[in-house]
């Protein structure tokens, strides 16, 4: 499973999809500045190794479920020192994907365990 980028013009977000998952992913500087390591990503497969290039700690970070308003499909996010992410699940999952779950299959995909470390 390895995810599809896009980038918004000025390398400000990479959002990367994940055809085969009930959710996606956005990763931004916190500075609201353009991230040029982004601009290599832009419809072109993410994968973990690349993530994990950008943001090395990703899988053992505690993730928060996202305030939302009401209708809006489920999220959760982190910070660093430098990027927020966010996760959200899409409105076309069947059955709806919760933030745990989404969390759950994003250290699976990065090959960590819960508490961070690594996978053998």
């Amino acid at each position: 499973m390895n995810g599809q980028g896009f980038v918004q013009p000025g390398n400000a977000l990479l959002g990367i999809d994940f055809p085969e998952r009930g959710w996606h992913m956005e990763l931004a500087r916190l500075d609201g500045e353009g991230e040029p390591r982004f601009g290599g990503f832009h419809k072109n497969e993410v994968r973990p190794v690349d993530l994990a290039g950008l943001v090395p700690t990703l899988g053992g970070l505690a993730f928060r479920q996202a305030r939302g308003l009401p209708g809006m499909p489920e999220s959760c996010e982190t910070t660093t020192e430098v990027f927020r992410v966010v996760l959200t699940a899409k409105r076309s999952a069947e059955p709806p994907v919760t933030w745990e779950r989404m969390v759950a299959e994003l250290r699976s995909w990065l090959g960590e365990t819960p508490g961070g470390r690594r996978l053998a």
